[in-house]
């Protein structure tokens, strides 16, 4: 019997992880797409030529988002909160560094 809650036990943990996982690549994708809005608002719709050229450089920064995200997750086991907010800064300052990287070049 100990055999049987054992495995059951490890399901329920297996179970666990991978929705925490889940939550932490669609919070990537979320910070990503937000981070991607931020240069519009702040400099309007002239950025979108610097977006155009730059496109390929800002697009393979969306895998390394999620996979921020998924990092993280377990990482920061103890807060959804402390993960949301850790997540958001870590790809907010990716796609920041990114960005004035490409405009002071």
């Amino acid at each position: 019997m100990s055999e049987i809650t054992t495995l059951s036990q490890q399901k329920d943990i297996d179970e666990d992880r991978s929705k925490n996982t889940l939550l932490g690549g669609v919070l990537g994708f979320i910070f990503y797409w937000f981070s991607f809005v931020v240069p519009f608002l702040v400099y309007g719709a002239n950025i979108i030529l610097v977006f155009i050229y730059t496109l390929p450089l800002f697009l393979a920064l969306l895998p390394i988002s999620v996979l921020i995200g998924i990092g993280l997750t377990s990482i920061i086991r103890s807060s959804v909160w402390l993960l949301v907010l850790v997540t958001g800064l870590v790809v907010f300052s990716l796609f920041a560094v990114m960005f004035s990287l490409l405009i002071g070049w």
